[in-house]
C-alpha cells in the first residue's frame, strides 16, 4: 500500500462530512440542498476540514454558518456559502487556474507532430 491511499480516504471522508453538515445546516433552515460542487468544495475544505466538531466551536463550519446566515434565500449553492463565508477570493483563483488548464490544453492540441 502507499500513503496517497490513506490521504485520499481520509480527504474523502472530510469531503462528504463537511457537505453533510452544509446539507443539515440547509435542511434546518429549511432550505433546498445545494448540489455537490467539486471546486467548491476544494475550497471549503482550505479552511474547513475538521468534521464533528461541536456547532459550539468557532473553528467548526456550522458555528460560522449560525452566525453569518441568519437569512437563507430559498435556494443556495455551494459558491454562495463560500461567499458568505468570505471565501471568495481563494474560489476565484481555483476558477481561474481551471479556465486556464482548458485553455492550455486548447492550445496544445493546436500544435501538429
Amino acid at each position: 500500500m502507499t500513503a496517497g491511499c490513506f490521504i485520499n480516504s481520509s480527504v474523502k471522508k472530510t469531503n462528504a462530512g463537511i457537505y453533510k453538515e452544509l446539507c443539515d445546516f440547509c435542511k434546518a433552515k429549511g432550505v433546498a440542498i445545494p448540489n455537490w460542487d467539486k471546486r467548491a468544495m476544494s475550497v471549503l475544505l482550505t479552511k474547513y476540514n475538521a468534521i464533528g466538531l461541536s456547532r459550539t466551536e468557532p473553528i467548526s463550519i456550522t458555528y460560522q454558518l449560525d452566525k453569518r446566515c441568519k437569512n437563507l434565500p430559498e435556494k443556495v449553492s455551494l459558491p454562495y456559502f463560500i461567499k458568505v463565508l468570505d471565501m471568495q477570493e481563494q474560489y476565484n483563483a481555483v476558477i481561474e487556474q481551471v479556465e486556464q488548464n482548458k485553455l492550455d490544453k486548447e492550445e496544445f492540441r493546436g500544435f501538429a507532430f
